[in-house]
């Protein structure tokens, strides 16, 4: 039962449930199949006739070892789904590397977790049939990985895996988990950028729940952080994009285009300081001393000081922990240094948990609240966008949704310079495989449109640029958002969103709907906020 990591196979069966069972086909048969074949043609002799404290003991750590095998094994399938965005089957494999959670101590802890399964059930059922399949089973891993699937694995991901393989152990776990350095999570976590899914392929945080825990981080230094970020140093800062696309598709990043690349075109300078364009900005950032930018958009709350941005803007996943950015601050309307309505530094992060810990792709989402500037609250002084959560799947009309798409983007030609806004009006092009994130294009924004806000009909928030869903398609043009569900729901709120007595029980009523459409729209529609318009 080898743990592949390989380029994608060639022919893929659609659909979540055959990538479900193609998962779990093959622990399900190691660990269930055939211990009940042996069990149905032997005999089943609970604690091996021992005594009965003795035979009770047999049973209970063989429980214990069924339980925290059972565990194990969930742990690294839901890593080969999202990580690897891929499964065991020959004809699904996983598309990357996967180096996280578990992975980080040992090199094979789905075969382990296996292994602790049916050692487990051998203790509980006392069949000696079962004592030689777990031998058997373990005795197969251990010459098959080491003299086929490694060799395999080093072909596909050559020093990667050699890096990997050098640090983590094949078998017994080492005591510290394996880091790759500051970004070497989020670049795992972030290389490979999805197919579009089906048609019929739903959201990954969609209704349903209360959403996933956020994790918050104060920032201090608001006065260093006004005079670190100086004009010039503002126009060095390098646009922040984890994912860029392979040489092949961003070949044109030298050439001496003068204009945007349609459907792309710059905003009229004229607009600058006009509504609603002056309330998209630059996000200015600092990770490890090294000074960074993305984009973001001032979005309605009760704070009236919430800007929303992409989670790899404000927070670096690392095997760690997460690393979160310094000196963050938000200058609105930004274009080649000059700061019209100044800059506000940012008093607090924040990021969904599953981003922050774990790099959870599909909840690449990130907000930070403001010092007030000047004149005040930055949305009583600008204004504000709207925003939407949870819009049902049904309300995604593929090649007829359009989305406006604003950020500070640095690539693909020489006109991207990060140092001038530029606006994409794009089509919905379908949902992500595996993470349900919203596909958009075409659009050729590339680094520094990071956590660019995706504004649809009404003029409100619907998505932020995530990363780039092209791969090695040269032909592709699509950008990759985050759909705005539950968790980010639950961030916006935890950043000062707030709810009237009004929405609070609009909601509670939509909720005690049977689930279906009529439930999904009635909360999409309590979940909508209108913006802020000076």
């Amino acid at each position: 039962m080898p743990e592949r990591a390989s380029g994608p196979a060639s022919t893929r069966p659609p659909g979540a449930l055959r990538h479900l069972a193609a998962i779990m086909a093959l622990p399900a048969m190691a660990i269930l199949a055939v211990p009940l074949a042996i069990c149905l043609a032997g005999r089943v002799e609970p604690g091996w006739g021992l005594s009965r404290v003795a035979a009770a003991a047999v049973t209970i750590l063989g429980a214990a070892l069924v339980a925290v095998g059972l565990m194990l094994v969930a742990r690294t399938i839901a890593l080969f789904a999202r990580v690897g965005q891929g499964t065991l089957a020959p004809w699904d494999q996983t598309r990357r590397l996967v180096a996280n959670g578990p992975y980080r101590r040992v090199r094979n802890p789905m075969i382990s977790g296996v292994f602790t399964v049916l050692t487990g059930e051998t203790l509980m059922l006392g069949v000696p049939e079962m004592a030689l399949w777990t031998a058997g089973f373990g005795m197969v891993n251990a010459i098959y990985i080491p003299l086929v699937e490694e060799p395999r694995l080093v072909k596909r991901f050559g020093a990667d895996y050699l890096d990997y393989k050098r640090h983590v152990p094949r078998w017994i776990p080492r005591r510290m988990p394996w880091s790759a350095g500051l970004w070497g999570t989020l670049c795992a976590a972030l290389l490979w950028a999805g197919a579009p899914a089906p048609a019929g392929a739903a959201p990954a945080d969609q209704q349903g729940s209360n959403g996933g825990p956020v994790a918050t981080q104060p920032l201090s230094g608001e006065d260093r952080a006004l005079s670190h970020w100086t004009p010039e140093r503002m126009r060095r800062a390098a646009p922040l994009e984890p994912l860029e696309a392979p040489a092949d598709v961003t070949a044109a990043a030298g050439s001496s285009t003068t204009y945007a690349q349609l459907p792309d075109q710059e905003i009229s300078s004229v607009r600058d300081t006009q509504y609603p364009e002056r309330i998209h900005g630059r996000l200015f950032v600092r990770f490890a001393g090294s000074d960074a930018s993305c984009s973001a958009t001032v979005v309605t709350s009760r704070a009236r000081n919430v800007v929303l941005t992409a989670g790899h803007c404000v927070v670096a996943p690392t095997v760690n922990g997460p690393v979160w950015a310094t000196d963050v601050v938000f200058a609105p309307a930004y274009r080649n240094g000059v700061t019209p309505f100044g800059v506000y530094p940012a008093t607090v992060l924040r990021a969904p948990s599953l981003w922050s810990f774990e790099a959870f792709l599909e909840l690449d989402i990130g907000a930070a609240n403001l010092a007030p500037g000047p004149w005040g609250q930055i949305e009583d002084a600008l204004g504000s966008r709207g925003i939407s959560f949870n819009r049902p799947p049904s309300r995604y009309k593929k090649n007829k949704l359009s989305f406006s798409l604003f950020g500070y983007p640095a690539r693909p030609a020489a006109f991207y310079d990060g140092e001038r806004p530029i606006l994409c009006v794009s089509k919905f092009k379908g949902f992500e495989k595996f993470t349900g994130s919203p596909n958009a294009g075409p659009c050729n924004m590339k680094e520094g449109s990071s956590g660019g806000g995706w504004v649809v009909g009404g003029g409100f928030i619907n998505s932020v640029t995530s990363h780039n869903a092209c791969g090695a398609d040269r032909e592709c043009a699509l950008i990759s958002g985050t759909y705005l569900g539950n968790t980010a729901f639950s961030l916006w709120k935890q950043a000062g969103g707030g709810l009237s007595k009004g929405k609070q029980r609009k909601l509670m009523r939509c909720k005690k709907k049977p689930k279906g459409d009529k439930r999904a729209h009635c909360i999409f529609k309590a979940e909508r906020f209108k913006g802020t318009q000076l």
